[in-house]
């Protein structure tokens, strides 16, 4: 036999003993790493499990009728509340005391007439009702007063009245008043009873001193300069005038 065909006869037999998995790889064309579709398993499962969380998203989302019905009936209250002006059971009051006020010949800027939460509050700027560091009220104060008095015990409903007096934190000395405190609870007793004689029920008003505890302005600038006209706004007396158990309707 010639070397030739020897050496095929050998190479022959070399590749019938090789392994079978070593022959796969090399010789098919379509093996497993060749497969460029093998993706599709994956994005199958991708998809599945995309739509088994849409499906549970869509249970959770079911709409209760009942419960949609009150939301808008609730929804639209409320907007049909924004449009409604809202009645306070002391505007009639505070209509009268304003038209007193225009009335009395007393500069507006001096009082201050305004609806709260909780009713009517009259400011009186102490400078124009009282002399200072004195229950002294001046003839146009205490002709305001009067018709306030006459305006409250008038009206229809029965109100509650607080009268609170209000000092700066300027220390006053002398034997009639020791301290603020003295002059605030004072002043308020004087307008309390300036009410009462023209009608208000007693059992119905209070007078409360309350000195330099509540001030609306703060005294001192940055510098500590003391502000005059921050002094001036806090020597006051206040009345509150509110209605028990009673609301603005509309609200």
């Amino acid at each position: 036999m010639d070397e030739p065909r020897q050496k095929s006869i050998l190479r022959r037999r070399k590749e019938d003993t090789a392994p079978t998995q070593f022959k796969s790889i090399h010789s098919n064309p379509h093996n497993d790493f060749s497969n460029d579709e093998g993706w599709l398993v994956s994005y199958a499962d991708l998809m599945t499990l995309l739509f088994g969380f849409f499906v549970l998203l869509y249970a959770m989302s079911t709409v209760d009728r009942e419960k949609f019905a009150q939301i808008q009936q609730a929804a639209a209250t409320a907007l049909s509340k924004k449009n409604q002006v809202i009645s306070y059971p002391t505007e009639t009051l505070k209509t009268d005391i304003v038209a007193k006020l225009r009335e009395s010949g007393l500069n507006l800027d001096d009082i201050t007439v305004e609806q709260t939460h909780r009713g009517l509050k009259v400011s009186l700027k102490a400078e124009a009702f009282f002399k200072s560091g004195t229950t002294k009220m001046s003839g146009k104060g205490f002709s305001f007063v009067n018709k306030v008095g006459s305006a409250i015990a008038n009206s229809k409903d029965l109100y509650q009245v607080r009268v609170e007096g209000h000092t700066d934190s300027v220390p006053i000395r002398g034997p009639l008043y020791p301290s603020n405190w003295e002059l605030s609870a004072s002043r308020a007793t004087l307008v309390v009873r300036i009410l009462i004689n023209r009608g208000v029920e007693s059992k119905n008003i209070e007078a409360v001193g309350l000195g330099a505890s509540r001030p609306i302005a703060k005294e001192r600038d940055q510098a500590g300069r003391i502000d005059s006209s921050a002094l001036a706004k806090n020597r006051r007396v206040v009345i509150e005038v509110s209605v028990p158990h009673k609301t603005p309707s509309g609200s």
